[in-house]
């Protein structure tokens, strides 16, 4: 997964943002915190939301970690 590309990050500055269109928040966050990368969950960024079928969702999802202390 990609978020182990992102361990040699020095995230002093600010969040790592992430967006992304194929995967939802919650699996970002289950990618993206763990005891690997030292992640904790800052935000999410809010999208349009669209309409198929009867179900709600977003075309993508974007959410911002930063560095655990």
């Amino acid at each position: 997964m990609y978020a182990s590309c992102h361990l040699g990050l020095k995230l002093n500055q600010g969040p790592l943002i992430t967006p992304a269109c194929n995967f939802t928040e919650f699996e970002l966050q289950s990618k993206f915190i763990t005891e690997e990368t030292g992640l904790q969950y800052h935000s999410r960024i809010e999208h349009p939301t669209i309409s198929f079928g009867g179900s709600i969702g977003n075309a993508c999802s974007s959410a911002a970690f930063t560095k655990s202390a």
